[in-house]
Formats: structure tokens, C-alpha cells, sequence
């Protein structure tokens, strides 16, 4: 089966260098559902009538609100229909998943990707060291300081890293739409636990280990939630698209509540318009603590696995702590002191995470959508 695929995707290479490009083709593609950076670039794009010179086509596995996909010069296909896109297309881009074709001289496709890493990725991870991840043009790095690291990662040229913010990034300093939060609650954090497959992920009927760190069982669950009640703190949590959820059905929380993609669609906000406007963060090895650092606001580290993880999948740091400005949770107990100094304002490395964020971010604007259709002579006019 390999085989045949690689055949079919050599031929496909040849088809791609030979078809002439449409340079007003612009191709947006997830094959994990149409969000995260491709939707918010999408959402510029037609917010800014680019749409009105170009022809948008949106790529995905699943687009989520079917009903309110209508604007002008914009196609919503499946990924195989989306081949035939990708071949006449000028630009295209991508976060999740890819065409294992290379740009053809006339195309130009760039790599959004999904956040810088901490933990390993592409051809630095154990055994995929000769695995080609390099199909794109450019591909984003928030910084000097991560250049190097995306480059190895994905094998890439100096040309092909390009220094701008992930689209995504600009909800975090400038949020365009309003989560409903419990306005009952003073405070409001998000825990994005990472992606879990090591032997502790697993669990028994009704355990909620597997989907948060350092909680037991769902008694566990139930005394957070009294907790956060008496500091007037609500915590919602966004489980990573690949993790089973596992909630007793019979669970009753007032003050936690389990967000999905499908749920934020439904309110028509993306994830980091809920983060921009969270009170906190409690995440791990995610990238997403990297982003947050863009708010200004506090991050929890739940990092009671390091070493289990360091292990199994690695990081791209020799000591990763040195990449964390927060406090570090490794037991119940430092979670709840993160919720109390939370609600009582109590933020001790502020300066920590300013020095951290010069380092990580070149830009801490909100303009990269537009740096990046200028800098590929994509314009409206």
C-alpha cells in the first residue's frame, strides 16, 4: 500500500509542476477540521474583501457550521476534491495535515504549522529523522530564537523559515468575538491539557486521569469544582482534538466546564478569542503557553510527567523549565494556589514572562495577516 501511494503521489508531483497556476487561486486546507490558523486567516481574508479579487477555496474534513458558510468567490470541498484545487492554485496554505506534494516554480505554499515546539517535532522526533516533512515554500517561526528549531524540525532551507506570528495569534491581542463565560464567576482560566499517549494516559471506566493530569477520579473533580465556587474562578477545559473524552455522564459541575471545537463554533468564537480574553492559563509542554505569553497574563505549568515525557516523546530544550514562566504544578495542591492567586490578583512573575516574550515573539502585534499577503504580493487592489 505504500508503494502504490508513493507512486501516486510521484505522478501527482509531475502533474503539479506542469499545470499552470491561477495567481487568483487562493487555497486554505485542514484536514483536522477547518480551524485554528486557516480559519483565522480565512475569517481576514473576507473580512478584508480579499474574496472580491480572489477565489478562496476552503479545504477540510469537516467545516463545522455549514449554514453559515456563504460568501462571494468562496468554495467549500472535501480533501480529495481539494487535489484538483491544489494543482491550479497559486497559493496555498496549511496547518493541519498536507498534500505530500513539493511547490511547483510557480506556486508558493506556506506552512502555518500549529505553534512553536518544546517538546520534539518532524525529523528532530526519535526514528523520523529521515521522514520528509519539507512540502511548502515558507514556513513560520515566531522568532530568531525558534529559527533554528524549525528549521531541523522539518530539514528547511534559511529562505523557506519566515520571522511573523502564526495568524491565530492575532485573537490573543485583539479579540474579535465575546465567549460566554459564567458571569456569575469574577475570574476565568483555560487548561489545555497536550496530547497524552504514554501508559499514564490510560485509565478505568469513569477515571478521569487520562484527560486531566492530577486528577484521580471524578471525586477529585467534584472537590475542584467546590473550590473554584468559593473563589469565584470558573475553569473550562478544551480537551486536544485527539483525546478521548472520558466524563461521567452522570457529573454534575458548576463552576468546570468541557469545551470542544463544536461548542465554540456553536457560540461562532475561536479558541484564542477565548483566550485573549481568559484571566489565566494552565497548560504543559503545549505551544499554546508560548502564544499565551502574547496576553500578558498568567500561565500554570502541569508538568508532574516531565520526566515520563522527556523519555518517550523529548524536548527541544536541554532544561525545559527554562522555557516556563509560571509556577509549576505538580500536585493538587500547587493547582489550587494557581486559582487563589489568580482571584486575588497574587502575579509574582510578570517580569519573568515579559523577558521570556522579547525572546519568543519578533512581533507582538496583531498586523501578520497582512505582513504575510504583502510579503507574497497578495493585495486588493
Amino acid at each position: 500500500m505504500k508503494n502504490i501511494i508513493r507512486k501516486i503521489f510521484h505522478y501527482a508531483q509531475f502533474i503539479n509542476n506542469i499545470i499552470p497556476k491561477n495567481s487568483k487561486l487562493i487555497v486554505l486546507y485542514s484536514n483536522l477540521g477547518f480551524r485554528d490558523n486557516v480559519k483565522v486567516f480565512f475569517d481576514y481574508l473576507v473580512e478584508e474583501k480579499y474574496n472580491e479579487k480572489y477565489t478562496i477555496v476552503c479545504v477540510s474534513n469537516n467545516f463545522y457550521d455549514s449554514d453559515s458558510r456563504k460568501y462571494k468567490n468562496v468554495k467549500y470541498v472535501g480533501v480529495v476534491a481539494g487535489l484538483i484545487y491544489f494543482f491550479r492554485a497559486r497559493f496555498f496554505f496549511y496547518c493541519f495535515g498536507k498534500y505530500p506534494i513539493k511547490p511547483s516554480r510557480n506556486q508558493v505554499i506556506v506552512n502555518f504549522w500549529h505553534g512553536m515546539p518544546i517538546k520534539k517535532i518532524g525529523n528532530l522526533e526519535s526514528g523520523k529523522e529521515k521522514v520528509d516533512y519539507n512540502f511548502f515554500t515558507y514556513i513560520i517561526a515566531y522568532s530568531n530564537f525558534f529559527k533554528k528549531i524549525m528549521k531541523d524540525s522539518f530539514k528547511a532551507s534559511e529562505e523557506q523559515i519566515l520571522i511573523d506570528e502564526a495568524p491565530r495569534n492575532t485573537l490573543l491581542i485583539n479579540p474579535k468575538t465575546q465567549y460566554k463565560f459564567n458571569q456569575n464567576m469574577k475570574k476565568h482560566v483555560v487548561w489545555l491539557p497536550t496530547y497524552r499517549d504514554s501508559a499514564d494516559s490510560k485509565s478505568t471506566e469513569g477515571n478521569t486521569n487520562d484527560l486531566l493530569p492530577l486528577m484521580k477520579d471524578k471525586n477529585d473533580l467534584l472537590d475542584l469544582d467546590i473550590r473554584l465556587n468559593k473563589l469565584e474562578c470558573e475553569l473550562l477545559i478544551k480537551l486536544h482534538p485527539l483525546q478521548k473524552e472520558n466524563i461521567p455522564s452522570n457529573l454534575k459541575l458548576s463552576n468546570i466546564t468541557f469545551i470542544n471545537d463544536a461548542d465554540l463554533v456553536h457560540q461562532k468564537v475561536e479558541l484564542y478569542d477565548l483566550l485573549g480574553r481568559s484571566d489565566g492559563l494552565i497548560t504543559d509542554y503545549s505551544s499554546v503557553s508560548i502564544d499565551y505569553l502574547l496576553t500578558d497574563k498568567p500561565i500554570g505549568y502541569c508538568i508532574y510527567d516531565i520526566d515520563e515525557y522527556a523519555s518517550s516523546r523529548g524536548f527541544n530544550f536541554k532544561n525545559i523549565k527554562d522555557v516556563m514562566s509560571g509556577p509549576f504544578i505538580l500536585q493538587k495542591e500547587d493547582l489550587y494556589n494557581f486559582f487563589e492567586d489568580i482571584t486575588e490578583e497574587n502575579d509574582s512573575f510578570e517580569k519573568e514572562r515579559k523577558i521570556l516574550k522579547k525572546k519568543f515573539h519578533k512581533y507582538e502585534d496583531a498586523n501578520s495577516n497582512l505582513r504575510m499577503l504583502n510579503l507574497l504580493g497578495i493585495t486588493k487592489e
